[in-house]
């Protein structure tokens, strides 16, 4: 996948700059319901600037992938946490 982002953004980087913004910002669903929308923004915003670093797309393409497959962290309830003192 950071092979495309690389070719895209080399060859392609108008085109490509705004179908990036358009393709993860338009669905909170897309690529993941797991991907918040400042997540993506900071995907989209490290893929434009790190366009001619084959490595840097490399590594902000893997860790993008990985907070899409996590699951979303639960939020805690603060009653349950709270323990009475003896």
């Amino acid at each position: 996948m950071s092979d495309l982002f690389f070719a895209l953004g080399k060859h392609y980087f108008d085109h490509w700059s705004g179908w990036l913004r358009t393709a993860l910002l338009q669905d909170d669903a897309f690529p993941s319901p797991n991907a918040s929308r400042e997540k993506k923004e900071a995907f989209a915003k490290q893929l434009l600037r790190e366009r001619g670093h084959k490595r840097k797309l490399q590594d902000a393409t893997r860790a993008f992938a990985l907070a899409c497959r996590q699951a979303p962290v639960p939020v805690a309830n603060p009653a349950l946490s709270q323990t009475s003192p003896s």
